[in-house]
């Protein structure tokens, strides 16, 4: 027909909402939209979508751009105000949840890493190299213009690891392959740690250390388990080269214990095992070498206890006190008495040499001189004068 498009508009106008009675250049801002049924809303969605479609014949670019400069009008301010107010509250629900999503990833990140910034397992690094994998694949492409320390504040880790990241990403991304599992390399003490065990049962085995007389007991972290300590007797080592401590562990049952369950380990060199053996430095130390009687009553004293064990048991107790002892037999209740203690003194003395006088002891004149065995026995030494 020959009408104008705003005849078009005002008969389209009449037959969606014929109770309007208005210029259609004035809004009334009216607070009392909120009060509106759901039902009564969604209608005029409707017929805006249908009217809005007739007019821009379908087309969804055209239909936005009417909108767009429709609520840039002056008049239409109120209502591009009420939009950008319900859009924001939208994008604000997405932008909080990105910024959760965000923090936890820095949560994460921090709940596995310690106070400098390095994992605390090798589970720990394999889940942050990953992490950081994910969070950096947008950002490498042509130019990479995201600065790496931006990206590390970001996710909060640090330079490094985004560097090694994006290294990874660029990676898969030009080869079109699939991510592989990210893991540590096993720690250059691994292999120390894991020798302990063996190593500890090497130096308890009495063809290697012997118990040592003069000392108690050592207090050392349990090699079986290092969250714990025990308590240990000290020992005594029966070869004190270090070179030759190493060639009989090389050729022991505990080294190829030790090699049956690592065999991936390319062996125990010397360092490494002068390394293991410091951690069981309060368990063994060399044989003193002013006591030349220190191995036997070592020995001795080892004897004693392990027989004293025997001897004090049921029937083997009552026959042995029952022992009819010679003339300067030590009674045999002494002779246990003096192996529950370990008391070795007068074994000592058969051992030693014959005790000499001490005149530089004799202070009361009235007993007899002092006895005992040569400093020169005792300490292997030669001396010009015994009392020096």
């Amino acid at each position: 027909t020959g009408s104008s498009r705003s005849d078009r508009v005002s008969a389209i106008v009449n037959v969606i909402a014929p109770q309007y009675e208005g210029n259609a250049k004035e809004w009334d801002n009216d607070t009392e939209i909120s009060s509106l049924a759901s039902s009564t809303v969604a209608g005029d969605a409707n017929n805006l979508e249908t009217l809005l479609n007739a007019l821009t014949r379908g087309k969804s670019k055209r239909a936005a751009d009417a909108i767009i400069r429709m609520l840039n009008r002056p008049e239409c301010s109120d209502i591009k105000d009420a939009v950008k107010n319900a859009l924001n509250v939208l994008l604000n629900e997405n932008v909080q949840l990105s910024i959760q999503v965000v923090d936890g990833i820095k949560e994460a990140i921090a709940h596995h890493t310690n106070s400098k910034g390095g994992t605390r397992t090798i589970d720990a690094e394999t889940f942050v190299k990953n992490t950081v994998l994910a969070c950096v694949w947008g950002t490498v492409g042509e130019g990479e213009d995201v600065a790496i320390s931006r990206l590390s504040e970001i996710i909060g880790t640090t330079d490094n690891q985004v560097k090694m990241a994006r290294t990874t990403a660029r990676g898969l991304i030009d080869d079109d392959t699939a991510i592989a599992a990210l893991e540590r390399k096993r720690r250059k003490d691994f292999i120390r740690d894991t020798l302990l065990p063996h190593l500890y049962r090497w130096i308890i085995d009495d063809d290697v250390t012997r118990f040592d007389s003069n000392q108690s007991h050592a207090t050392i972290v349990d090699p079986e388990d290092p969250s714990k300590k025990i308590k240990v007797h000290q020992r005594i080592w029966r070869l004190t080269n270090r070179e030759q401590q190493h060639k009989e562990f090389l050729q022991s049952s505990y080294y190829k214990a030790f090699m049956d369950m690592n065999p991936s380990a390319t062996g125990v060199g010397i360092t490494v095992f002068s390394e293991g053996l410091k951690k069981f430095k309060k368990l063994v130390s060399n044989p003193k070498p002013e006591s030349c009687v220190d191995e036997k009553v070592s020995g001795l004293e080892y004897a004693m206890e392990a027989m004293f064990g025997v001897l004090n048991k049921g029937e083997t107790k009552e026959a042995f006190l029952c022992h009819q002892c010679k003339e300067g037999e030590i009674a045999p209740a002494e002779v246990l008495e003096l192996m529950r203690l370990r008391s070795s003194h007068k074994l000592v003395d058969a051992v030693c040499c014959e005790k000499v006088e001490r005149p530089d002891l004799h202070i009361d004149k009235e007993k007899d001189c002092p006895r005992m065995i040569p400093f020169s026995c005792t300490h292997g030494k030669f001396v010009e004068e015994e009392g020096k």
